[in-house]
This record gives structure tokens, sequence and C-alpha cells, in this order.
């Protein structure tokens, strides 16, 4: 059988997920885990990679996680 490749967006997997969980289980419970699995490489592939991780496990500067706090006045 010939494979094909389909470019949709997060939201239209879901969708088609979504539809196939309306069906008989033992019909598509190949299908949803080659559809979640093909999507899954493809997000962690996306994933940004962590950078260094500070001594009390935050990952920037001084051990901060970037994002600044704003101190009340």
């Amino acid at each position: 059988m010939k494979n094909i490749q389909l470019e949709l967006t997060i939201d239209e997997t879901n969708l088609i997920l979504e539809a196939l969980g309306a069906l008989p289980f033992a019909r598509v419970y190949t299908l949803i885990g080659r559809i979640q699995e093909g999507a899954r490489k493809q997000i962690d592939e996306q994933a940004p990679v962590p950078g260094p991780v500070g001594a009390n496990g935050a990952n920037g500067p001084n051990g901060s996680n970037g994002i600044e706090r704003e101190h009340a006045r």
C-alpha cells in the first residue's frame, strides 16, 4: 500500500481524531495510533532544546527562568 503525506494544523488533526473517536474502536484504533505517533514525532522535532539549568532548577542567568517579576512599591 502506498503512503501519502498530509500537512494539517494541530486543530485539524484533533478534529480528525475526534471524528475517528465516534467510530467503533476496533476499526480505528490502529489509525488513531499512527496519527498520534506521526504528530508526536513532528512536535518533538519542533520543540526547542532547553538551555543549561541553574542551581535552583531554573534555566536563565543567575538561576532565573527568564520571567521578570515586578516588585510592588
